[in-house]
């Protein structure tokens, strides 16, 4: 994918990610041969249905410079995991579809985890210029 001019305003951006999220931090598994721990199966699995969430909802260029970010978490019951967790997990999945690196991210303000709901569990990220 490629960037948008340097210097260039865009839109905010909102993506909706559905279902639960699994917090890539806590999905770490020890591959014999393999000098460093890797994605769960069941990371792997979410990280590719999660990624196809945000392709159907945004397919424009990568963005260019630092991005301001809030998520909204509504989980599907009263478990609430890690804010951090949540953060990490959603910086690494946007990252080669939305902008090139999660390093971009320069605040996460007015992220939260809301009250649950159980028919509809998702996280709606907003991404915008800073």
């Amino acid at each position: 994918m490629t960037t948008t001019e340097p210097g260039r305003k865009f839109a905010p951006i909102t993506i909706t990610i559905q279902g639960r999220l699994v917090p890539k931090k806590n999905s770490k598994r020890v591959v014999p041969g393999v000098n460093r721990p890797v994605g769960s199966k069941r990371w792997k699995f979410y990280e590719a249905s999660a990624r196809w969430d945000i392709r159907s909802q945004y397919r424009g260029a990568l963005l260019p410079g630092d991005v301001h970010a809030r998520v909204s978490y509504y989980p599907p019951d009263h478990r609430k995991p890690d804010l951090s967790a949540v953060l990490e997990t959603v910086g690494d999945l946007l990252e080669g579809l939305v902008y090139a690196n999660d390093r971009q991210i320069v605040s996460w303000d007015g992220s939260r985890i809301l009250a649950p709901d159980r028919g509809n569990p998702r996280a709606v990220v907003e991404v915008r210029e800073a």
